[in-house]
């Protein structure tokens, strides 16, 4: 259409004349009514009213309410409803004290190198993610918030955040990392991740390691399209060298297509596990204690898993687990030397924290309708 080759600037221009001109014909026409002169050629009648149309036509062109809808289809912001699903007030859990960016900055980012420089800046800062960016693995420094803004929000790539950080949010996003690394590694302390999906990530989802501490990792949806060999999606701590406090809360997560073991496995920290849903057949265990552990287990709904949770025997003292309250459909338990099936009576930590326990029968239902990127 000939409208398209118009420069968007001429439109506030094409507005005021043909909004002019379209007067102008109607006060002709009504001056000829009332003057009994309406009869005119046939050829001028034809004229006018083609004029007459354009100027309908460019005037409806120009209409500010077209413009806003043009740019709203280009990209989808979050609508209200889910920017409170995925932002909430507060972290539960071990990470209740993070507040990431407030107070500092808030950046836009649609670039790789914007991302990349926004994430190593050393000082607070609200990052909003606006489309698909292919990170470099960036080191995320402290007092950072990561959050989508826009439906799709994703990060084709890893990100690390680092031992000296602390303070961090990342919520809101599609993360996907088919090489090698995780989708986030999590070296530093009081981190809270949110309401995002993990894609295929080569290594690990999201990795806990190098003495990290003070960990929530809540609403978030594990999946992968295929079996790459290492579908182990959470790991909290490297070795058994690796010692550290790792105290890590995960609630109201969903484990589904394609995870295959560590959901998570535990070595040395105290973790709390509750109101997450299990749904990955073909898997070969879900939670897993083993060296210097705590584990408790509470109001999770497994279904169609093998081994909900069992310890592993390596070196050192055996990991503790204590479950309460889960509900276990169509599961499976098997054993080996090494693999024990705990009765899940260990005596553990207490959770020095507040929080609401769901129904064990209603934890599928309210997770599936919550977890993961809006």
């Amino acid at each position: 259409m000939l409208l398209a080759f118009v420069p968007f600037d001429s439109f506030h221009f094409l507005n005021h004349l043909t909004t002019k001109a379209f007067r102008i014909i109607l006060f002709i026409q009504l001056k000829n009514i009332l003057k009994g002169e309406f009869k005119m050629k046939k050829e001028r009648l034809i004229i006018l009213s083609v004029f007459a149309i354009l100027a309908l036509i460019i005037w409806f062109s120009c209409n500010p309410m077209n413009q806003q809808s043009r740019q709203s289809d280009s990209i989808e912001e979050l609508d209200t409803p889910d920017l409170i699903r995925a932002t909430g007030d507060t972290a539960i859990g071990f990470a209740g004290n993070v507040t990431g960016g407030e107070g500092g900055q808030t950046v836009r980012v649609t670039t790789t190198a914007e991302f990349d420089e926004a994430c190593n800046m050393e000082v607070p800062m609200i990052i909003e993610v606006a489309g698909v960016i292919d990170t470099h693995n960036p080191s995320v420094r402290s007092n950072k918030t990561i959050i989508g803004v826009v439906s799709g929000a994703c990060l084709a790539t890893g990100i690390s955040i680092v031992d000296s950080a602390s303070n961090v949010i990342v919520r809101n996003l599609t993360i996907k990392n088919p090489s090698s690394d995780d989708g986030i590694s999590i070296f530093g302390k009081n981190i809270w991740i949110d309401h995002c999906t993990f894609v295929g990530c080569a290594d690990g989802s999201i990795d806990i390691t190098s003495g990290a501490d003070y960990v929530t990792i809540s609403w978030c949806k594990f999946t992968y399209t295929y079996n790459s060999g290492h579908n182990f999606v959470n790991l909290i701590s490297s070795s058994d060298g690796d010692s550290g406090e790792y105290r890590v809360t995960f609630h109201h997560n969903w484990w589904s297509t394609g995870c295959v073991e560590r959901m998570p496995s535990v070595r040395w920290g105290n973790v709390h596990v509750f109101n997450n849903y299990y749904n990955c057949p073909g898997n070969n265990y879900c939670v897993r204690t083993r060296i210097n552990a705590e584990v408790l287990v509470e109001n999770n709904y497994f279904e169609n898993v093998q081994n909900p949770w069992e310890q592993y025997i390596t070196s050192g003292t055996p990991g503790k687990l204590r479950a309460s309250g889960n509900v276990l459909i169509n599961t499976t338990n098997i054993t080996t030397s090494d693999r024990l099936i705990p009765a899940g009576t260990d005596s553990v930590f207490s959770p020095p924290y507040s929080y609401a326990l769901d129904a064990g029968n209603n934890v599928k239902s309210i997770v599936m309708s919550g977890a993961g990127a809006p």
